[in-house]
């Protein structure tokens, strides 16, 4: 059995050796070839081919619709049928005699049933042995996988092909393709096709065929066609004959290694003569073992070498004012072998020349009637088989003093490393061969020519340092020309140093405590630097400065006072002083709090309202650990009587008639229900107030509810209440307590 090797890459990559997790996945795809439905499916990686190979493949089909006519989702389910019911490679004994005539029969069976592939891990593992074991798995796969895109007869024999002759035309399948008793534990993915038979599957015709013949040879190229061919064949027949000599033994792949390149597929052709003619025809062969329409060119035929001969330019001199010529050395004995020469010039040796004249094969010299104040010229001739020697180019000027044109800086900054970017405008001149640059600290100062050899852009980096206490750097610009002469300096162009220098500290000279606060005074930085202020504080115990106020440098107020302290927290204050690159200095760092009066926050919203048979009343005060919570204050018409009333506590007990609280964020939000109003005919200024009562306790038969008792006021023998006020304060374990929160008014008629 013959065994091929191939040496081009087949995958781009590699399949870890001892992954265990890797998806074992398919792809299939099919056409409509001839009445009958062509197959192939690959694995996607060496797990499924290595499963694929040992268990087979179990192919299937389903008809969606058939004759045209699109069948029901039961009828579909019901077309399900399988085709191959275990397809595996061939045994290792059917591969004996097409291996004798076939190199890809040979090559696709020496990867299936060459040494077994089950890997053994070494108690010692060797890195380079399991490399090598790396490479050979991924080679067997990769270059099975090839010889069946190279022969559909060897696909089927793999197991990866199949033709579907049971179809119908003008109807719709879809097919899927699954490994046979997939191992469990591992993501399989399946791979589907659907392949309509309305109308039979056409290959394109190759594209960009040309040819370029040389000595004894001929070079074929044309466009590769990776969507529908894996491999050529180059068929050559004289002109005007029909038989035919196939140039390629193995097929030609649109590979980097076969001369593919840009776009294109390269084949070489050797040739006995250079007079005869010849008709090459390029075909492309599918995956589906179907080959693509002919493409050829005809009439090509080699032609002898170039002339082993240089062109040298001599000498480019102004012999007349205004005007350059041009002389050449070329041998006189080779005028015969050279149909012209021809003139070229550019304004440099890398831009595109332009054709100035055609010369006879006798000419040696050419003159420039026009010269541009820069001319890099070129000659060329062409031989008698189309073959084109070209000299090197040459620089050649009329005589000039005259400088160039100045030119200006547009732009230029440094950046945080004190690199600084220049950028200046063209000079108007024609002939800049290149342009200066020069520095000074001073703008008046003497000026440093910075730059070693001449620029050939209008950009220019170099860097400075930024440890010092100059802010500005000063450029200028001259442009030279080729004859070396110099414009005027530009114009000097400012560039300011990036600041890492930061500001003089402020600093803090006065703190003030308060019952309300702190108050500040500041003395503000002497640098006329900076952009602006931050004044911070941090909670003593408590990590991170926070910003109680931010100005410009220009805003900067000389007093703040910090109203937002806690009486019962010390802070560290400091101010800071940061310039426009955000340099910064912080100023002494002082510590104070306010001063503590034995008064907590105050509260806020106090509201109550009069219902059938009480007094519902809320109000919100500020969430602490310490809370215990709040006296409740109560009086009757006259609101000098304040007497305390109840104890509400925080949090409210269980059974407590409903009173409660509601914690959002920092706030806390206290509801209580006054069931505990008395009112009695002989109405004597007080009432009572034990907290625990409810309605039905608390009012006898002769009780009154206050929406009651304008209706029933005449039976009084005394005068009744009108108005009821209420007051809350909050309690503190540490036996502080917040100002008195009231009174708020609930009148009763």
């Amino acid at each position: 059995m013959r065994i091929l090797l191939l040496a081009f890459a087949i995958l781009a990559g590699t399949v870890p050796l001892f992954a265990q997790t890797t998806p074992l996945e398919l792809r299939l795809s099919g056409i409509y070839h001839n009445g009958e439905v062509r197959l192939r499916w690959i694995p996607l990686n060496f797990a499924a081919w290595n499963h694929g190979n040992q268990q087979g493949y179990v192919l299937e089909r389903m008809t969606f619709s058939e004759n045209g006519v699109i069948l029901s989702g039961a009828q579909q389910l019901a077309s399900r049928v399988t085709l191959l019911a275990q397809s595996k490679p061939l045994p290792i004994g059917d591969w004996e005699i097409p291996a004798d005539t076939n190199d890809l029969a040979g090559v696709a069976a020496g990867m299936i049933y060459g040494d077994s592939l089950d890997v053994v891990m070494p108690e010692d593992v060797d890195i380079a042995h399991i490399y090598n074991l790396n490479q050979e798995r991924d080679n067997r796969f990769g270059f099975s996988l090839f010889a069946a895109d190279q022969d559909y007869l060897v696909a089927k024999m793999m197991g990866i092909a199949f033709v579907d002759t049971a179809v119908s035309a003008n109807s719709k399948y879809m097919y899927n393709v699954q490994l046979y008793a997939p191992p469990a534990g591992v993501t399989i993915k399946p791979g589907y096709c659907s392949v309509v038979t309305d109308s039979a599957y056409t290959l394109p015709a190759l594209e960009g065929l040309a040819a370029e013949p040389g000595d004894h040879n001929v070079t074929l190229w044309w466009e590769r066609n990776d969507a529908h061919y894996t491999s050529y064949r180059i068929n050559r027949a004289p002109n005007g004959s029909t038989v035919r000599t196939q140039l390629n033994e193995f097929p030609l792949t649109a590979t980097d290694d076969s001369g593919a390149a840009n776009g294109a597929v390269f084949f070489r052709d050797s040739l006995a003569d250079n007079e005869s003619p010849f008709t090459y025809f390029i075909q492309g062969l599918s995956p589906f073992g179907i080959w693509g329409p002919e493409t050829s060119i005809n009439n090509v035929k080699g032609k002898p070498k170039s002339l082993s001969v240089q062109i040298t330019i001599d000498t480019i001199a102004e012999y007349t004012p205004g005007r350059l010529t041009v002389k050449w050395s070329f041998p006189d004995s080779l005028n015969d072998k050279i149909s012209e020469f021809s003139v070229w010039r550019a304004v440099d040796s890398d831009s595109l020349f332009e054709q100035l004249d055609v010369l006879n094969p006798s000419s040696r010299e050419f003159e420039d009637r026009e010269p541009r104040p820069i001319n890099y010229y070129l000659v060329k001739a062409v031989d008698n088989n189309d073959y084109q020697m070209t000299s090197f180019p040459q620089l050649g000027q009329l005589k000039d003093d005259k400088p160039p044109e100045k030119t200006g800086i547009k732009k230029g900054e440094c950046d945080k490393n004190g690199l600084v970017t220049l950028e200046w405008l063209p000079s108007a001149s024609e002939d800049v061969m290149g342009y200066r640059v020069f520095m000074s600290n001073a703008k008046g100062g003497d000026y440093t020519q910075i730059t070693t050899d001449l620029l050939k852009g209008t950009t220019f980096t170099w860097e400075t340092t930024l440890n010092t206490l100059s802010k500005e750097i000063y450029f200028t610009v001259v442009a030279v020309d080729f004859h070396h002469n110099q414009s005027a300096a530009s114009d000097p162009y400012t560039v300011k140093r990036h600041d890492i220098i930061p500001p003089a500290k402020p600093s803090i000279t006065e703190v003030t405590p308060g019952t309300g606060g702190v108050k500040f005074k500041f003395l503000l930085s002497t640098s006329d630097d900076v952009a602006a202020y931050h004044f911070q504080r941090m909670r003593a115990g408590y990590p991170g400065w926070v910003t109680l106020s931010s100005s410009p440098a220009h805003q900067m107020p000389l007093v703040l006072e910090d109203s937002t302290a806690s009486k019962r927290e010390n802070y560290r204050y400091r101010l800071l002083a940061i310039d426009a690159q955000n340099n910064e200095s912080i100023s002494n760092i002082v510590e104070a709090k306010p001063i503590n009066d034995g008064l907590r926050e105050p509260m806020e919203n106090l509201y109550a309202e009069k219902k059938p048979d009480h007094v519902k009343m809320s109000w919100v005060s500020e969430k602490n650990v310490d809370l215990t919570g709040y006296t409740i204050y109560r009086a009757l018409d006259d609101s000098t009587k304040r007497r305390s009333f109840v104890f509400a506590p925080f949090p409210a007990p269980p059974n407590s008639s409903g009173n409660g609280a509601q914690v959002t964020g920092n706030q806390i939000i206290y509801t209580y229900y006054d069931y505990d109003i008395k009112f009695t005919e002989s109405y004597n200024n007080s009432y009572a107030g034990s907290g625990s009562g409810n309605a039905n306790k608390n009012r006898a038969n002769k009780n009154i509810s206050p929406d009651q008792f304008s209706a029933a006021k005449a039976s009084f023998t005394g005068q009744p209440p009108t108005k009821i006020y209420y007051w809350v304060q909050a309690k503190y374990a540490d036996g502080t307590v917040s100002p008195i929160l009231g009174p708020f008014r609930i009148d009763l008629n």
